[in-house]
């Protein structure tokens, strides 16, 4: 049977590439308790549990496996948030790609950015952009808004993502 917790844990660890000894020493635990969470043979008390989900950003109902929903809030603080963000989209190089493109009119100033031909995406993209634009001129609620988001995402929850290599 697995065991979500001790999977979840080493999961994230191995993802954010750091030891079982650089983890064990952010949690102020030792190497072998670290050890036994991931294996499966014990379970960590309620301060290590909490310093676990601040490390990893997710919650501790995700680490637990009562959740399958990683983040504890869609918060972003640093760009190191961001940047963790965007690197599951570059992961997928069937449809995100980066561009770089030469500005002939700023004394060939590069700019780059990151570029999506699926047209699933691009249609939610101007749809977001024009709810955005009218819950800041204050036309659309925020709850309503928000309400919008979700539908949007139970409509799309079983559509897979594209297949297609062709990104350009």
């Amino acid at each position: 049977m697995e065991n979500s917790f001790s999977d979840r844990i080493r999961k994230l660890r191995q993802d954010m590439d750091i030891t079982q000894s650089e983890l064990a020493n952010k949690l102020g635990i030792t190497t072998t308790a670290l050890s036994f969470f991931e294996s499966g043979s014990r379970i960590p008390n309620i301060e290590v549990l909490r310093n676990m989900a601040t490390i990893f950003n997710v919650s501790s109902d995700y680490l637990l496996g009562l959740s399958e929903k990683k983040e504890t809030s869609s918060d972003l603080k640093t760009y190191a948030d961001m940047i963790r963000h965007i690197i599951p989209l570059l992961e997928q190089s069937n449809i995100w790609y980066i561009w770089v493109e030469d500005l002939p009119y700023n004394e060939g100033e590069q700019v780059h950015g990151l570029g999506t031909s699926d047209n699933i995406i691009l249609d939610f993209l101007s749809d977001y952009e024009k709810m955005s634009e009218l819950t800041n001129k204050n036309s659309v609620p925020g709850d309503l808004f928000q309400a919008w988001i979700d539908s949007r995402l139970q409509t799309l929850k079983d559509t897979l993502l594209s297949n297609k290599t062709d990104n350009n």
